[in-house]
């Protein structure tokens, strides 16, 4: 497994322990969407594309609207979820 595939299923098991921990400590959805939209909201402000990849992400998150950010964010939380399902 390269390095780049490492990090991801790290990304991807520390988002999985995180909605856990949200939903085990009763946060809704709303709300869990809602710090998702906000966090990567300064990301974007702060963090500069490392990578291709992250460029990409950086200018559909810039161009998307509310609505597609909250899909965006919906599509997080359920990868993460079946994060947990599959390791």
């Amino acid at each position: 497994m390269n390095q780049a595939q490492q990090e991801f299923d790290q990304f991807r098991s520390q988002l999985a322990g995180r909605i856990q921990e949200a939903r085990t400590k009763g946060v809704s959805e709303k709300v869990l969407l809602e710090g998702i939209v906000n966090l990567a909201e300064v990301a974007m402000r702060w963090e500069q594309p490392g990578t291709k990849e992250e460029a990409l992400l950086t200018e559909l998150w810039k161009t998307a609207n509310e609505d597609e950010k909250r899909t965006l964010a919906k599509i997080l939380v359920r990868m993460g979820e079946n994060s947990t399902r599959t390791h």
